[in-house]
């Protein structure tokens, strides 16, 4: 939201309603999968309920989503970088931008 309300170039803006709605997609996802990671949900921190024939998230699953997420913060890191490279300052103030957004990457 913060990209939408500071870039005023439309084709970053498309984009970041774009990401917008993937991350959002995707939270809501991941609520889903959390709320059935086992089924019943007993079978999550109980082992004698997981022999009992439960069914559980296979293990890459749970990875394919860090991935995900992964890439996701990654393009969203990526974003502004175009439009502070072609914004007219100096040298050191686009260094100091592109950390500024690196910080919010971690």
């Amino acid at each position: 939201m913060l990209y939408i309300r500071i870039w005023n170039v439309p084709w970053v803006r498309r984009t970041a309603y774009a990401l917008m709605a993937i991350v959002v997609t995707y939270n809501v996802l991941t609520i889903i999968m959390v709320l059935t990671a086992c089924v019943p949900l007993k079978a999550f921190w109980d082992l004698d309920v997981l022999s009992q024939g439960a069914y559980c998230h296979h293990k890459n699953l749970w990875w394919a989503k860090t991935y995900l997420q992964v890439i996701i913060d990654f393009l969203i890191y990526l974003l502004p970088m175009p439009v502070i490279i072609r914004v007219k300052f100096q040298t050191r103030q686009k260094v100091l931008l592109i950390v500024l957004f690196a910080m919010g990457f971690l």
